[in-house]
This record gives structure tokens, C-alpha cells and sequence, in this order.
């Protein structure tokens, strides 16, 4: 499902809906400017990427500008992190925190995704901290992103 699509049908008929002429009781025709509080509901989008025994699945919830889901790395002979992300898209990229368990040490760590069309890929650090925590480019059209996405797939 594409957000950006979601997103235009929305505004257009937010664009549309506004702004009505009214006849008032003398038969003359004011413009009566009413506020719109419609919301779009949350949309919930589950992907999988599986390479061999290695299982990544992603749960988004998005609403508005505002993304939280669930995200799970599962390699094969490797701890296993699952946990919750939350933040933000602009322009089909999403930058979150992804706050994990793994071995049963809480960890947290900024996550980057792109989504397109049915696919989300997701986004490789220019570097990293003296922590080893990913640090990412601020500007999205300098971010770079892994090759093989992850598909939609059927929510569980």
C-alpha cells in the first residue's frame, strides 16, 4: 500500500470538502469557512524479508506523520532482537528508535526505512558511534539503502 497515496487522496478531499457555499434565509449565498478535524485512520502494514535462515519482520503503524510497529531481526546461529519502533515519515522515509530485547539486555538504536510501493528497505549508517550505535545522514536523499527489500506480507 502506498502512504503517498493514502496521503493525496486524503488532502484532496480535505481541498474539496472545504469552503462550501451555504444560501443563507435571504436567498443570498455567503461562504461559511468550516474547520475540518477529519483524521486519517491508522494504517497497519506488515513486511518480511527472508534470506536463507535469516527472517526480518516489520509491522508498521502509521498515522499521519507519526510510524510505532513492531520490528524482529532473527539470524540464524545470532541473538535474536525484537522490539517496538517509533518516529516519524516524511516523504515515504521513516526514521525511528527501535527499542529492543536481545539475551535479555535492553538496547536502543535509530532505525532508517524506505518505503516503496509494497516494499520497504531499509536504510544502511554511514558510520557508527564509538558505541557501535548506527549513525545515519541527515539528508534522506544522501541515505543509502540496502538492496533487497522487505515484502508485504499478511499481518498476524
Amino acid at each position: 500500500m502506498k502512504i503517498s497515496t493514502l496521503f493525496l487522496l486524503f488532502a484532496g478531499g480535505l481541498a474539496t470538502g472545504c469552503n462550501q457555499p451555504t444560501a443563507s434565509q435571504s436567498g443570498e449565498t455567503d461562504s461559511v469557512t468550516t474547520t475540518a478535524t477529519t483524521t486519517v485512520p491508522a494504517t497497519t502494514t506488515c513486511f518480511i524479508k527472508a534470506i536463507g535462515q535469516d527472517t526480518v519482520l516489520l509491522q508498521l503503524v502509521v498515522s499521519d506523520s507519526l510510524v510505532n510497529g513492531h520490528l524482529s531481526y532473527n539470524f540464524f546461529e545470532k541473538d535474536k532482537n525484537t522490539g517496538e519502533i517509533k518516529g516519524s515519515i516524511k516523504n515515504n522515509i521513516i526514521r525511528a528508535t527501535y527499542q529492543f530485547m536481545s539475551e535479555g539486555v535492553e538496547s536502543t538504536r535509530n532505525v532508517v526505512f524506505r518505503l516503496s510501493g509494497n516494499q520497504v528497505f531499509e536504510g544502511v549508517p554511514d558510520n557508527f558511534s564509538k558505541e557501535g550505535a548506527p549513525i545515519f545522514n541527515s539528508d534522506d536523499a544522501a541515505l543509502k539503502f540496502d538492496t533487497v527489500p522487505m515484502e508485504t506480507r499478511a499481518c498476524e
